[in-house]
């Protein structure tokens, strides 16, 4: 995720996009911090999604008050966590 993140920090992908999907090493622990990149640099359109692969037993990503979990689905050790941009 390391090097998705600091493209976002760097404005280096462009956007915004309706649909961002990331599978991130399932121990990098930087689900956070990607969802807060994506945020500040306004890489989601409004209405748009982020999708985010972990690992089934780990937790959703929590404190990036810019997105809301709207929707898990699980399969398997593979868990995909969907978030949209809150309002505002």
């Amino acid at each position: 995720m390391g090097e998705a993140e600091r493209l976002v920090r760097k404005g280096k992908l462009g956007g915004p996009f309706d649909i961002v999907f990331s599978d991130p090493p399932y121990a990098s622990g930087r689900r956070e911090a990607f969802l807060h990149a994506l945020a500040s640099a306004r890489t989601v359109a409004p209405g748009g999604i982020v999708v985010l692969e972990r690992d089934s037993r780990s937790a959703p990503a929590q404190g990036a008050p810019a997105f809301r979990l709207v929707r898990t689905a699980t399969y398997g050790r593979a868990a995909l966590d969907f978030y949209c941009p809150e309002a505002g």
